[in-house]
């Protein structure tokens, strides 16, 4: 799926050698991973993130549900954001914020779904009999 979509989009890129659409992409990826997540849980009844790491991960179904939710307006939101700096700042500017500001929302996103599960008592529960890796491990 990555190299699929890095080629498609890369080959537009090439393509159209148009400064827009370089400015658009993230956006527009955004906005799709958006719209899958919330189009999942809306009309298929099913979340993604429970699909992917329900294995590793054990929590009740609204949670799951609320997770996806959040991260489905988190990546609106991503892609709003980068329309404002992209329209609103210089191209150099725009760039810098790209490389890290990309990063700076997922990171802050994820900080906020730990702390949503932690208060929640969500997170560091081990089922019965399970060691956790740092409690296996000899103390030297």
């Amino acid at each position: 799926m990555y190299l699929w979509s890095a080629w498609v989009l890369g080959g537009l890129t090439l393509l159209f050698r148009d400064e827009t659409f370089i400015l658009w992409k993230p956006t527009i990826v955004n906005w799709i991973f958006c719209g899958v997540l919330f189009g999942a849980q809306r009309f298929a009844n099913t979340s993604l993130f429970q699909l992917l790491l329900g294995k590793q991960l054990s929590l009740p179904r609204e949670v799951w549900f609320k997770l996806g939710y959040g991260w489905s307006l988190g990546f609106f939101i991503a892609g709003a954001l980068n329309l404002l700096v992209a329209y609103n700042f210089s191209l150099d500017f725009w760039m810098a914020y790209k490389l890290i500001g990309g990063f700076g929302l997922t990171l802050t996103y994820t900080v906020i779904m730990m702390v949503y599960l932690h208060k929640l008592g969500l997170l560091g529960q081990l089922e019965p009999g399970e060691q956790s890796e740092l409690s296996s491990k000899p103390k030297e």
